[in-house]
C-alpha cells in the first residue's frame, strides 16, 4: 500500500491536514485532519510497503512496549481504514476501484472535434473535510465524448495547417500587420480589447465575434494595453496547434482536462466544442485560445468562462485567489456570504439590499488579495448568473460561511478551522499541490485580519439581523460593551 498522489500533507496553523488537489480536487474527494503521528505514518506511505511493515516501523519509532503494542495495532488499522475510505490510501485491490489507471503520467491527445458549430485516529480529534470543486462550471451545450488516450488522426489539408499554426508572438504580429481584408473575411477582423480586473491588465486579441460585452465595463485605456506590457495575452486564433508536446495528466472531469508539459499547462473543455484547446503559459502571462467558429452566443459563453480560468491562474501568480462569494458592501467594507449551492447566500444578500439598501458587489466570485497588508476584493466581470457584478476594489471586512439551519445564529472557529473553512470555498487552480500552497498561503495571509464566521440561518430577514448583528459587533472598538470577545 501506499499514499494517493492526488493527495498531500499541508499543515494549518500548526493543524496537519491531509488535502486533495488535482484530481483529488476533480473527483470532489474530501481531506482529512490528522495529528503528528499520522503525518509520520504518511512520510511512510510514501514508499510502497505492507500493514506489518509501517506496524514494525511505527513500533520502532515510538519505542512501545509489549503491552502497548495490541492498541497500536488497532490504531493503525483504525488510520488505514480512515484512508482507504476517503481514497487516500492506494492498495494493488483497489485500484481499479479508484480509477488510477484512468490517469496515467503520460496523456496522448484526443481527436479534435471537428469545426461545426470528525473521525478519531490515533488519539487525535480528526475532521472530515468536503473540498469545493475548483473545477470551473461551465454553461455549455452537449459535446461528443472522446476516448482517452487516442492518438490524435489528423487529415493532410489539417496537418499542413499545424505546421503553419503560429506561436503566440507569431500570432500577435499576424494580427498587428494583417493588411484590409475582403469582405469574406471582414467578420473576423481581429480586434484588441484592454482590459483592467484586480489591478492587472489583460489584452484580449481575437475576432471581435468571440468576445462577449461582459467584458466591457472592465475595458480601460492603460498605457499597458499591448503584448510587452500587458499581464496576460489573451490570443483567440482558429488555427490547429503546431506542436502538442507529450503531457502529465492533472485532471479529468467532464468540464475541464488539465495537462502539463515542460513550459505550458494545457487545457481542453470536452463541454464547449468550439474551444478546441488552450496553450497556457506556466508564467501566466500568455493564453492561446485554439477555437473553430460560428461564433455563437453559446460559444461565446463558452469562451467567456474559459478566460476566467487562465485569468485566475495568473491572478494567483500575484498572490490573489477567488473565492466562491455573493458580495456586498456595508460600513465602508465589502463582507462577503460563501455557502454551498442551496445554502442561501444570494437570498441573504438580496435581503440585505432589500431591507438596508446597501449596494450589491457580485453575486458569486470575489477576488481577494492583501494590499499593503490589507485585505480587499476585487471587482470581477464573471458573476455565475446574478448578473450582479462591479469592477471597483473594496476593503475586505469579512467572510460569512452560509450554512442552513432552523434557528439563525453565529459562531467562530477557531483560527486554523477558520483558514480551512475558507480555502475550501476557493476555486482558484489546484491542479498541484505547489498551487494549492498557494492558495493556503494567502488564505494564512488574509484571515488574522478579518472576520470568519459560520452563519446558521433561516432564509428570513432574522437571519439578515443576526449577520448584522455580528457585523457591528466585531466593528465595535474593543472596549464597547457590543463588540466581540
Amino acid at each position: 500500500m501506499r499514499r494517493s498522489k492526488f493527495f498531500s500533507l499541508f499543515t494549518i496553523s500548526g493543524v496537519p491536514y491531509l488535502l486533495p488537489f488535482g484530481q483529488g480536487i476533480a473527483d470532489l474527494k474530501r481531506g482529512v485532519q490528522i495529528n503528528g503521528t499520522g503525518a509520520y505514518l504518511w512520510e511512510l506511505l510514501e514508499q510502497d510497503r505492507t500493514e506489518e511493515e509501517l506496524f514494525s516501523l511505527f513500533a520502532g519509532h515510538y519505542e512501545l512496549s509489549e503491552p502497548e503494542l495490541p492498541q497500536a495495532r488497532a490504531d493503525l488499522k483504525q488510520f488505514l481504514l480512515l484512508l482507504e475510505r476517503h481514497d487516500i490510501l492506494e492498495r494493488p485491490n483497489i485500484q481499479e476501484h479508484m480509477g488510477i489507471q484512468e490517469h496515467p503520467d503520460t496523456w496522448k491527445y484526443p481527436d479534435i472535434p471537428a469545426a461545426s458549430g470528525s473521525d478519531t485516529v490515533l488519539g487525535a480529534s480528526t475532521d472530515t473535510v468536503s473540498w469545493s470543486n475548483s473545477v470551473p462550471g461551465q454553461s455549455c451545450g452537449s459535446h461528443s465524448g472522446h476516448k482517452a488516450g487516442t492518438p490524435v488522426s489528423v487529415s493532410a489539408a489539417e496537418a499542413r495547417r499545424q505546421d503553419d499554426a503560429p506561436d503566440p508572438d507569431t500570432e500577435l504580429r499576424r494580427q498587428d500587420d494583417a493588411p484590409g481584408q475582403d469582405t469574406e473575411t471582414v467578420q473576423h477582423d481581429p480586434v484588441r480589447h484592454t482590459l483592467s480586473i484586480g489591478g492587472l491588465i489583460l489584452l484580449l486579441c481575437g475576432p471581435e465575434e468571440a468576445f462577449t460585452a461582459d467584458f466591457d465595463a472592465f475595458e480601460t485605456l492603460s498605457p499597458r494595453g499591448n503584448s510587452l506590457h500587458a499581464d496576460q495575452t489573451v490570443i483567440v486564433t482558429e488555427h490547429i496547434p503546431a506542436q502538442r508536446p507529450q503531457s502529465k495528466l492533472l485532471l479529468k472531469n467532464h468540464e475541464l482536462i488539465v495537462m502539463e508539459s515542460a513550459s505550458l499547462y494545457i487545457l481542453l473543455f470536452p463541454a464547449a466544442p468550439g474551444i478546441r484547446e488552450v496553450h497556457l503559459t506556466k508564467d501566466g502571462c500568455r493564453a492561446l485560445y485554439y477555437c473553430c467558429p460560428p461564433y455563437t452566443d453559446s460559444f461565446r459563453q463558452d469562451l467567456f468562462h474559459a478566460i476566467r480560468l487562465s485569468f485566475l491562474y495568473l491572478a494567483q501568480r500575484h498572490n490573489m485567489a477567488a473565492l466562491h462569494s455573493a458580495s456586498l458592501l456595508y460600513q465602508g467594507r465589502a463582507w462577503l456570504f460563501s455557502g454551498h449551492s442551496g445554502a442561501g447566500k444570494s437570498t441573504h444578500t438580496n435581503l440585505w439590499k432589500e431591507l438596508y439598501s446597501v449596494p450589491l458587489i457580485n453575486g458569486d466570485i470575489n477576488l481577494l488579495s492583501a494590499e499593503g497588508g490589507h485585505p480587499v476584493i476585487h471587482g470581477i466581470p464573471w458573476c455565475g448568473t446574478s448578473g450582479i457584478t462591479d469592477s471597483h476594489s473594496y476593503p475586505l471586512g469579512g467572510i460569512l460561511l452560509v450554512k442552513k439551519s432552523q434557528q439563525n445564529y453565529t459562531d467562530i472557529p477557531d483560527h486554523s478551522h477558520a483558514q480551512l473553512l475558507v480555502a475550501q470555498r476557493l476555486i482558484s487552480p489546484g491542479w498541484t499541490e505547489a498551487l494549492m500552497r498557494k492558495n493556503l498561503s494567502l488564505v494564512e495571509s488574509l484571515v488574522p485580519h478579518i472576520l470568519v464566521c459560520r452563519l446558521h440561518c433561516t432564509k428570513s430577514p432574522e437571519a439578515v439581523e443576526t449577520a448584522k448583528q455580528t457585523i457591528d459587533a466585531y466593528l465595535a472598538p474593543p472596549s464597547s460593551p457590543h463588540s466581540l470577545p
